[in-house]
């Protein structure tokens, strides 16, 4: 089965991935959605990405922001955002190495998604319900989407491409027309021209958040499910990102004990018509025993249709029914 896989790279440096991990990346040549920081393109990252792009590597530059200004891109520092993605874009113009895609990855302010992580179940009963006063704001997110529009187009205009990484239920929803969930969660998606759009559907930490209750069977299901509903509305733009088999900015996420797992998430992403597919991350493939297994083995994934769990469905259907309801009655 040919399709075309990436990988989320987060904690190593253009420079470290070249030292750790080039014989794997050059031999297999998957892309790299690697994370860029203001601090990112001094010269041995510049030489690094250099040295990636000409042994044939795609690289997308995965911009984030310093903590404080909130890390991800959201409605809150959207401008800032655009702003400083535009000056890095630029730089490496200048430097000579034009990324081939640019991943804006949207997701809740930090300091929203670390207290709903670390609160307790009540605790994060009472945080949904706090931020669904402080977060829908509709002037607010169509602003947002406004710049953020206008900057997926100074990208493309300038011959690259733009991935959207988006949550899961923002996925949901935008196999509607609706912007409910979108505007709750900061994260303006629907209505702009993205080239890829990836729901991060990271199957272990669904099992890990839920303390089982959703199981790595359940979630590839969902997303099974998910990708078949964003692959009719938005065909080949439909990807996904799946994981996780290395921890990321929380530090505590459950990854993936065996490359058997992630394989089972890529197989139903397979089987939904999905091609575009993105592991998160490469750091916790290459510093496994045994990283050219989990290499392999991750490229022959073949499509694999996860088994029907009927509550799960009636469950979603129902939701979708809640959701249509309660978004009138907000419009309203």
């Amino acid at each position: 089965m040919s399709y075309k896989l990436r990988f989320w790279v987060e904690h190593w440096s253009p420079e470290r991935i070249v030292q750790e991990a080039f014989d794997l990346i050059s031999k297999y040549k998957p892309g790299l959605n690697i994370a860029i920081f203001p601090e990112t393109l001094n010269d041995e990252n510049v030489s690094a990405l250099a040295c990636l792009r000409e042994s044939g590597v795609e690289i997308a530059f995965w911009i984030l922001l310093k903590p404080d200004d909130g890390y991800f891109p959201n409605e809150r520092n959207m401008s800032v955002f655009c702003s400083h993605a535009k000056e890095i874009v630029s730089k490496a113009v200048e430097a000579g190495v034009t990324p081939d895609y640019v991943a804006v990855d949207l997701e809740m302010p930090a300091d929203q998604i670390f207290g709903l992580f670390n609160a307790s179940p009540v605790g994060k009963l009472k945080g949904v319900v706090r931020l669904l006063r402080e977060n829908i704001d509709p002037i607010r997110f169509v602003s947002a989407r406004e710049n953020l529009s206008e900057f997926v187009g100074w990208v493309r205009s300038r011959g690259i491409k733009t991935i959207a990484a988006i949550l899961p239920w923002v996925a949901l929803e935008l196999e509607g027309q609706g912007n409910l969930i979108q505007n709750f969660m900061e994260t303006p998606v629907g209505g702009i021209n993205w080239d890829v759009i990836s729901p991060m559907w990271y199957s272990s930490m669904f099992e890990g958040s839920t303390k089982g209750i959703i199981s790595q069977q359940v979630a590839n299901r969902m997303a099974f499910e998910s990708s078949l509903g964003l692959r009719f509305r938005y065909g080949d733009k439909a990807g996904i990102s799946v994981g996780v088999t290395g921890t990321g900015i929380l530090g505590t996420e459950k990854t993936f004990e065996s490359v058997g797992e992630l394989v089972e998430s890529i197989g139903a992403a397979l089987a939904a018509g999905i091609r575009d597919i993105s592991v998160y991350n490469l750091e916790g493939v290459v510093t496994r025993d045994d990283p050219e297994i989990w290499m392999s083995e991750i490229i022959a994934a073949k499509p694999r249709v996860p088994k029907k769990n009927r509550l799960l469905s009636q469950s979603l259907s129902a939701l979708r029914i809640f959701y249509l309801a309660f978004s009138r009655l907000i419009r309203a």
